[in-house]
């Protein structure tokens, strides 16, 4: 706005190529940041600059487009750097596939649900218990991007949907919510403690998230469970300013609901990664963040006494200076977290995978910090996976966990080459072994 700003203006930005978008900012608000784009326009022949009043009105709203530039990105890795930078692009980067882990009432993997992010499809992975290299895939009926509101049409790149998973006091999964940050509204997949067929879904009518709403994919969703084992509220960070919001309310799937702000933590430089911990009566004690750009560990904690004062403890180990220096791949997040449960349910430690490098370590002693270390593991995923695929590449990991609590495998799953791998014997450092998993279907 200009001269006077009551702080209603919001508008969105679009690039069209041949009648479909090729790039939306997402609602940007007075005071947002700008954006920064870089769009593919092969084979277009005509692009529209498209200014829209996001469907509220023209009260307070203009926008500008500043430093454009149309040519040859000859320079490798120009584009990609740019656009995954504020996870736009989506014919530069492969979208990632979301896995969220499906726990029966023994807190042991019981299934997977994966949401595609090119088009909002999703599946059940199921058969899991019994084999992990060979297990099947069904297709949920409903699409996610629906539930959110979002195009079909519109690819969601690292960060720009999140989903977490929401227990019941016995550990069971009965429901996922699912965030669209680019625009701040959610939703929930239901009945997950059911078979397929009882699945549903439920959109939540307010955009809860419209505050932190960003087109920058700079975000992390954090899931917060009593001691009895039940999910009560979701923390929603945004690594860009640091701000985060905690919501209550989705242990009833409610369909209203609101934020409360929490204590400011540390921003992240590039992208974050997150992983939350949990004690042995199954309360979440900490959460991690991850910088993927500095390789910052951020250990927060202060949830269980007063959800909304965090504390933060910077580790002493830096993941950049952990990993090899000249990892080749292109990645939007470089490291992924993976939570390593004990018999009694606690998260000691956790398996780090870096995606530039392939390689792996075990992050030990998380919730005692003067004790942490980390352990590397002689296996790499580029034995197994295609290094160069053309394009940046998005991992994400779900754990195989026993009856007992034990995490005992991590499955893999590899948006570029659109390939499942999976570590077994985890409980057993000296027998790692990585293999790629086969999928088939069924009703």
């Amino acid at each position: 706005c200009i001269d006077y700003c009551g702080r209603a203006g919001s508008i969105e930005f679009f690039i069209r190529g041949d009648g479909r978008d090729l790039w939306s900012s997402g609602l940007v608000r007075q005071g947002d940041p700008a954006r920064t784009f870089s769009v593919s326009l092969d084979g277009v022949r005509e692009v529209r600059l498209v200014i829209t009043d996001s469907g509220n009105g023209v009260d307070e709203d203009w926008g500008g487009w500043f430093n454009l530039k149309i040519g040859s990105t000859s320079t490798p890795g120009v584009a990609t750097t740019v656009g995954l930078s504020t996870g736009i692009n989506p014919g530069v980067a492969a979208s990632p596939k979301l896995a969220i882990p499906r726990f029966d009432s023994h807190d042991a993997t019981r299934g997977i649900f994966v949401i595609d992010l090119n088009n909002g499809q999703a599946s059940m992975i199921d058969r899991v218990k019994t084999t992990s290299l060979e297990i099947r895939s069904r297709p949920f009926p409903h699409n996610v991007f629906t539930i959110l509101g979002r195009p079909l049409d519109l690819p969601a790149l690292s960060g720009q949907i999140l989903a977490g998973p929401i227990h019941l006091a016995n550990g069971e999964v009965h429901a996922i919510l699912l965030v669209d940050t680019t625009t701040g509204a959610m939703g929930y997949v239901t009945g997950m403690d059911q078979e397929l067929t009882k699945f549903s879904v439920k959109r939540i009518s307010n955009f809860p998230a419209a505050d932190l709403a960003h087109s920058d994919g700079n975000f992390a969703l954090v899931m917060r469970r009593r001691s009895s084992g039940k999910t009560v509220a979701a923390y929603l960070y945004n690594g860009t300013t640091g701000r985060c919001t905690v919501f209550s309310g989705i242990d009833d799937l409610a369909t209203n609901i609101t934020g409360t702000p929490a204590s400011s933590l540390p921003p992240a430089v590039g992208s974050v990664s997150s992983m939350d911990l949990q004690g042995g009566s199954d309360a979440t004690t900490h959460f991690l963040l991850i910088d993927n750009e500095t390789g910052t560990l951020s250990l927060v904690g202060g949830i269980k006494r007063k959800p909304t004062r965090l504390t933060v403890q910077t580790l002493k180990q830096n993941l950049v200076s952990s990993f090899p220096k000249d990892a080749p791949i292109s990645t939007p997040i470089r490291f992924v977290p993976v939570p390593v449960t004990t018999r009694s349910g606690s998260t000691d430690s956790a398996l780090i995978l870096d995606v530039a490098s392939g390689a792996m370590a075990i992050l030990e002693h998380l919730t005692e910090p003067s004790k942490t270390r980390l352990v590397g593991v002689s296996h790499s995923l580029y034995g197994l996976l295609p290094a160069d695929v053309g394009r940046p590449r998005s991992i994400t990991a779900v754990p195989k966990v026993d009856d007992t609590g034990v995490t005992v495998g991590i499955w893999f799953f590899d948006s570029a080459s659109d390939t499942i791998l999976f570590l077994n014997d985890l409980t057993n450092s000296t027998n790692l072994k990585l293999r790629v998993v086969e999928i088939g279907g069924g009703g």
